[in-house]
């Protein structure tokens, strides 16, 4: 179902812009920092306050 949806977006925005499929390829990857700072704000704007914290990997 994911995979179809997908597709859908990839085609309307196709429609919509006039512009033809364009391939990303697997090197493409969203900054996933962009994320965490969404999350963040989204946070504190709800009136937390958020503190992020490295963390420890130990190997065993």
């Amino acid at each position: 179902m994911a995979t179809a949806h997908l597709l859908l977006r990839i085609i309307y925005h196709m429609l919509q812009d006039r512009v033809p499929y364009q391939e990303l390829g697997w090197e493409y990857v969203p900054n996933p920092t962009r994320g965490v700072e969404y999350w963040i704000r989204k946070i504190e704007s709800q009136g937390f306050t958020v503190q992020l914290e490295p963390h420890e990997i130990t190997s065993t």
